[in-house]
């Protein structure tokens, strides 16, 4: 009679094998967190630029005046700009309070971003030539729950450009 060999898996080797794993997952999530938060920080950098270039854009285009405001957050007023930049955005053609359906080219949801406009206007207004001016000022976008942030300044002649704004932000907390 030939003994038995038995196959599988000790409970000493599992538990080494589950000690691993539960090293590696402490070790590797706070990194993984971090890179989650300063994607969503480019993100919303981003999304703000392209708004920005896309109201420019419009403007240009069509040959009309054309406004990007954030929009309002209560009920009664949803076709209207609000103040709070780190909601909805608006692209708008014409400049009429409340705003008309019609004139709303586009609507671009916003994020988990803290975004504050240092003028504090409820809008931009790009004219037909793609200038902003009067309406030039600093976007600055914080990171979720860091310190983390990035201004976006808008020139008279309606460009953006990207600067690292390092103190710019308190965590919220």
């Amino acid at each position: 009679m030939k003994p038995s060999t038995q196959q599988g898996v000790t409970l000493i080797e599992l538990l080494v094998v589950v000690a691993l794993v539960a090293i590696l997952a402490s070790v590797g999530y706070p990194s993984l967190r971090a890179f989650g938060e300063r994607n969503a920080h480019r993100v919303a950098v981003s999304q703000l630029q392209s708004a920005l270039a896309l109201a420019r854009h419009s403007a240009i285009t069509r040959n009309t005046d054309v406004f990007l405001c954030p929009q309002a957050t209560e009920e009664n007023e949803e076709n209207a700009c609000g103040t709070d930049w780190s909601q909805t955005l608006l692209v708008v053609a014409h400049s009429t309070q409340p705003l008309e359906p019609a004139n709303i080219l586009r609507v671009l949801p916003g994020g988990d971003a803290r975004i504050t406009y240092s003028r504090g206007w409820r809008r931009v207004k790009f004219n037909s030539l793609g200038h902003s001016s009067g309406h030039n000022g600093t976007f600055t976008v914080c990171a979720p729950a860091t310190a983390r942030g990035t201004d976006v300044i808008l020139s008279q002649l309606g460009r953006s450009r990207v600067e690292n704004a390092p103190d710019a932000c308190q965590p919220l907390g």
